[in-house]
């Protein structure tokens, strides 16, 4: 079972992409066809790249539905929102490079 590509969307913009931005490196790979991206794009843009290309992109769109079905819960509206492993699941996932630990700045 998959999310739908505008679910999955919807999920990526509740993420506090501008909180994460100081952690990441300014440039991503992707793992579909290995092209660079500035990371400060966003994830919106990188998905969207992943969804136009269906060819080498199909396995990382897949692998992004998956955490987004599996480690998401929904919130009020009936969006879905990430926790936080799922968010730094995803960004390894899309591409983009972490440059510190694991745990990923929260919303206080």
């Amino acid at each position: 079972m998959t999310v739908p590509g505008k679910d999955v969307s919807a999920a990526l913009e509740s993420v506090p992409f501008e909180k994460l931005l100081g952690a990441l490196k300014p440039f991503g790979t992707c793992p579909g066809c290995k092209a660079l991206f500035p990371t400060a794009l966003g994830l919106k843009p990188q998905w969207e790249h992943l969804c136009k290309w269906s060819d080498a992109h199909e396995v990382t769109r897949s692998r992004v539905s998956e955490v987004v079905l599996s480690d998401s819960q929904t919130v009020a509206g009936g969006r879905l929102e990430l926790g936080d492993a799922a968010v730094v699941r995803v960004l390894e996932l899309m591409g983009f490079e972490v440059l510190v630990g694991p745990e990923q700045p929260t919303e206080a």
